[in-house]
């Protein structure tokens, strides 16, 4: 006899075919399931119109209609899982499914065939559990999900929905809500996993056929407590519980923009701290001071950024194209509470507590510089800058082309998805055009583009990169650097994703049938050369005659050139880009928490972590596999903490009940995490780039101070901890050293080098900018020497030392134009005048390798640090001495500190942003976000971000 467990499953299966045999010999004669219902495909109001088969189908729904059309029901209302300590832990809601005639015969007929279009399956849903309703009837039903077929939508041929009383319809406005209706949404997460056509759907389930509906376990603690007076209890729909009666979970009906998952929200990992009111941004009058070629920027004068729930390209009918927007991979790939996939359940600080932290693929990837280099500011100031400059050419024939050529080569990167996609679609002759990101009109035959291209550096880009085809007797290296640069990288078939775990430890049935592609096993996506394309560029020199090219942007050469590197020899500590910033351990800035392995499921789907259902694949077709080792996490953190400040400081309170959707307007996101329905991912990803400054940049020590000459003389030795020079990136990027003598009582500062205001402009002990700050003209430079001042490398040696308050060690590279002016073009950098950014521990002047040559490596070696006997011996580090007179200061009465700070977007980058290109729409938008920003009481504290400090009292002697 077979086991109770094998004997429903061949009844169930002997039932439905005993029923397809009845129908083939005519012996239940037209069952009658029903009308078919009278509602036009939602296909036929794509693209921008979907909103109103909305509106038709909410009617439907709100009206009763599908209860008129005499269909095909559930048996009567059922849970999705069990039912625990006032806990559900279903799927859904309690439910009821009404099923079209087309889901109906489909069903009969052994769930065989195509389902055709216009079939639809109607879910009712109830507060939970179901036990409750044998003493109470419930209330009249207001919330729906709905599944409606129809092929021409989307690769997985479902239009999913959600539907519910005094509902919002889906919108562009804000908080940039999820879409709770469309093609391609989240619902796929689950039933993708469904053995045939995405639905779970059972006969047994249904009325007037054998079986019965799966069970869960339901406990008795839904029971209302007894009372003095017997009172009817109604289910509570959408409504607030009485004061203290302890209630099932609600349904967050017309609450509040969210949808039934969050009623899923399983044994929540930390509560999510209070969030401050975001205050109403007002312009800082000593920026607006300052900076005054551009006069202040009133919001609504800002050009704005199309919201994210514009960002919705997904995998067609006919299959998926290359690029796909990354809420394709949302569903199943970012964080969630059913069961706490990707979701930090670890050890807790010495205070009992835990972070509330989404370390999810998608979750973090969001609030990275990749994730929003699509929508980033300064980027797009930038370019405004560089266009402006190219209006001004007499060849306006010329101009427009090398326009052309300098839009095309940024979003290979920065819009990487729309600008592949654009070359697919159109051929590598066509240009992309920057106004594709602010198109919001559907129907535009390139606003797709647009918006793959604001998706930024997203999933489908970098999981799509293959290793280039080497020709035989190349170095693969050489072969590289000359074809697969500046975002030119090689792709791999359109639905094959690329990752890092064996094909025999993954599984592909729920990605394949979602949209179309198959991830697949490739060691290539963990080598640091997948991020050499897009950090290793070669731009053109825009005022050489003929025209020149520079390379800039180098952190990849500049890892190749270092004991970091792993593809030449063996580096026994060898790292590449992925461990550093793809790390599979957590450390909070604090420094109360260090989990030195995180260990996750890569992504979440139905599988047997989920209450059983019917016509699931087969387990080993869908199960997730729980990651002991290899998960990493996709911060993708750096230094660039004004961007995150730009987009976390700019939201505005949305507020549906208790609950804050917090939306930044002018960059068009929300920072609401959908699935896991809290806002703490951008402020973690802001603690991320604290902790890499405070833990893995550089180091700073003052060796013991000696008394000389009425001098007191200190050495600061700042190391470099990265894997390639710090800074490292675009040439703007600066670091800095603020040394400090300051009286033990008192704490007044008697004497400094590389102290700012609060812009972050450098100043005197006057408080006067220096005039190297703004490369002021020089009265008589030297032979050979810029016009303009600037400050030279100092080291450890005596003609080279700090001795006056106006001087102080900046590490950066400054670039002439071909006027002899110091540049922030991108495409005018004619002239290196220095470059001593701290090199990476291992460089050499020779390189790793010979592929490793020519200009290439000329790249990665410094300019301007003269004879310093320190900086190029491989070791990473830079000597400053400094030599502080002496009068008036009593050396036993001081301490001396040494402070290495970093700016990513310095003022006199600013400056230069707002006076090249004052009256362009992105550098407006720059200047009101920058003007309005308020760094104090944050890490950016005066417009400068603390990387590390060092503090010693001066003990020696004469």
């Amino acid at each position: 006899m077979l086991p109770q467990g094998f004997r429903r499953p061949l009844l169930l299966v002997a039932a439905s075919f005993f029923l397809a045999s009845a129908i083939l010999r005519g012996e239940t004669k037209d069952k009658n399931f029903g009308a078919h219902a009278s509602l036009p495909l939602p296909s036929s109001f794509l693209p921008e119109r979907l909103p109103g088969f909305q509106k038709i189908l909410t009617k439907f729904l709100q009206d009763g209609d599908y209860l008129r059309l005499g269909w095909s029901m559930d048996k009567g209302l059922r849970d999705t899982g069990p039912f625990i300590n006032k806990t559900l832990f279903g799927v859904h809601p309690t439910v009821k499914i009404y099923y079209s005639p087309e889901i109906m015969k489909w069903l009969v007929a052994g769930r065989t065939g195509t389902i055709p279009d216009g079939a639809m399956i109607i879910k009712e849903q109830y507060t939970a559990p179901a036990a409750q309703y044998q003493l109470r009837k419930p209330d009249l039903v207001t919330d729906w999900t709905v599944m409606i077929k129809d092929s021409k939508g989307s690769k997985d041929g479902w239009y999913w929905a959600e539907i519910w009383k005094d509902q919002v319809i889906d919108n562009n406005n804000p908080p940039y809500s999820v879409p709770n209706a469309g093609f391609g949404l989240y619902c796929l997460r689950c039933h993708t996993s469904a053995e045939k056509d995405f639905t779970f759907a059972s006969l047994s389930n249904i009325k007037d056929f054998p079986g019965q509906p799966l069970s869960y376990f339901v406990d008795l603690s839904w029971v209302p407590p007894p009372s003095a007076t017997a009172t009817p209890e109604t289910a509570r729909m959408g409504k607030p519980p009485p004061i203290n009666a302890p209630t099932p979970s609600e349904i967050n009906l017309g609450r509040r923009p969210m949808s039934h998952h969050e009623l899923t929200a399983l044994l929540a990992p930390a509560k999510e701290p209070p969030e401050a009111p975001h205050v109403a941004p007002t312009p800082n009058p000593a920026f607006v001071k300052f900076f005054n070629s551009i006069s202040p920027v009133p919001l609504s004068d800002v050009k704005k950024i199309p919201a994210e729930t514009y960002d919705h390209v997904v995998a067609g009918h006919q299959g998926p194209q290359f690029f796909l927007t990354s809420d394709s991979c949302m569903g199943c790939h970012s964080a969630i509470y059913y069961g706490n996939p990707m979701v930090y359940t670890g050890a807790k600080d010495a205070k009992g507590q835990a972070p509330l932290m989404n370390v999810s693929p998608y979750g973090e990837w969001r609030w990275s510089p990749m994730g929003l280099a699509g929508r980033d500011p300064i980027f797009y100031a930038q370019l405004d800058s560089e266009l402006a400059y190219l209006k001004t050419l007499k060849d306006k024939a010329e101009g427009e082309k090398l326009a052309h050529e300098v839009v095309n080569t940024c979003f290979r990167c920065h819009g990487v998805m729309g600008k592949r996609q654009f070359e697919l679609d159109h051929g590598s002759a066509a240009n992309f055009d920057r106004e594709f990101v602010y198109e919001t009109k559907m129907t535009d035959p390139n606003f797709k583009y647009g918006a793959l291209a604001r998706d930024g550096v997203s999933c489908a880009s970098c999981h799509h990169i293959v290793e280039d085809k080497t020709p035989k007797g190349v170095p693969p290296l050489k072969h590289f650097l000359e074809h697969s640069i500046t975002g030119l990288f090689e792709v791999g078939k359109a639905d094959e994703m690329l990752g890092p775990f064996e094909d025999n430890v993954i599984v592909t049935d729920p990605m394949n049938n979602a949209i179309g592609v198959k991830p697949k096993h490739d060691p290539y996506i963990k080598s640091a050369r997948v991020c050499g394309s897009c950090h290793t560029i070669n731009l053109p020199v825009v005022d050489q005659k003929p025209l020149g090219h520079n390379l800039e942007q180098l952190t990849y050469l500049e890892w190749l050139n270092s004991s970091f590197q792993n593809e030449f020899g063996h580096n026994p500590k060898a790292q590449t880009c992925q461990d550093c910033h793809m790390r599979n351990s957590y450390r909070n800035a604090a420094g109360t928490l260090e989990v030195p392995l995180i260990q996750q499921p890569i992504a979440t789907v139905q599988d047997d972590q989920y209450p059983a259902v019917e016509h699931r694949l087969p387990a080993d077709k869908v199960q997730v596999r729980f990651r002991d080792s290899g998960f990493v996490r996709h911060q993708f953190q750096g230094l660039n903490l004004p961007l995150l400040e730009m987009f976390s400081q700019f939201m505005q309170d949305s507020k549906s009940g208790e609950k804050n959707f917090p939306y930044n307007e002018v960059l068009g996101v929300r920072q609401n995490d959908f699935m896991l329905t809290v806002n703490a991912d951008l402020p973690n990803a802001i603690d991320a780039f604290v902790e890499q400054a405070q833990n893995t940049t550089a180091d700073i020590a003052i060796r013991p101070a000696t008394i000389a000459n009425g001098k007191l003389v200190a050495n600061v030795t700042v190391t470099n901890k990265t894997g390639h020079r710090f800074p490292s990136g675009v040439g703007f990027r600066r670091a800095f050293l603020e040394f400090q003598v300051v009286e033990k009582s008192g704490g007044k500062t008697l004497w400094a080098s590389g102290r700012t205001n609060e812009l972050g402009i450098i100043v005197d002990e006057n408080g006067k900018p220096l005039p190297s700050e703004f490369f002021e003209p020089r009265a008589a430079p030297g032979p050979g020497q810029p016009r303009q001042a600037y400050q030279p490398h100092y080291y450890d040696d005596q003609a080279h030392a700090i001795t006056g308050q106006d001087q102080v060690q900046i590490f950066e590279e400054l670039m002439l134009d071909a006027d002899g002016n110091f540049t922030t073009s991108f495409i005018r950098r004619d002239t290196p005048v220095k470059d001593n950014r701290l090199l990476p521990a291992g460089w050499t002047e020779q390189g790793p390798d010979p592929s490793l040559s020519g200009e290439f490596l000329k790249a990665t070696h410094p300019h301007g640090t003269g004879d310093d006997p320190h900086y190029k011996d491989g070791s990473g580090t830079s000597v400053v001495t400094y030599e502080v007179p002496l009068a008036g200061i009593d050396p036993a009465a001081v301490t001396l500190t040494a402070t290495l700070y970093y700016q990513s977007i310095p003022p006199y980058y600013l400056k230069m942003r707002f006076e090249e290109a004052p009256d362009y729409p992105a550098t407006k938008r720059l200047y009101y976000l920058a003007s309005n920003l308020n760094p104090a009481g944050t890490p950016l504290e005066n417009w400068k971000f603390k990387i590390v400090s060092a503090t010693t009292p001066v003990t020696s002697t004469r």
